[in-house]
């Protein structure tokens, strides 16, 4: 099972705060989505970017983050010409 970890950095130290571990699931577990890149929007949400090898598409997903807790939700469809 592959898993998506988040760092909270703290700048004045650089020193790791909190990490995260969180799986993202599209229907069954064995089926956990691992993002290839996410972007921090503000200090509760990111949108991170999957790709479907099974579908020929990527997929834009936000994460909300509250307190310890993560919501994630797809957000966008971006089809691939093959």
């Amino acid at each position: 099972m592959r898993l998506n970890e988040l760092l909270h950095i703290d700048k004045k130290d650089m020193q790791v705060k909190r990490i995260w571990t969180f799986a993202v699931s599209n229907g069954k577990r064995e089926n956990n989505l691992h993002f290839l890149n996410e972007d921090v929007i503000d200090d509760n949400i990111m949108l991170a970017l999957f790709h479907s090898k099974f579908n020929h598409r990527f997929e834009i997903w936000k994460i909300t983050r509250t307190g310890n807790s993560f919501k994630v939700k797809e957000a966008a469809t971006l089809l691939t010409v093959t």
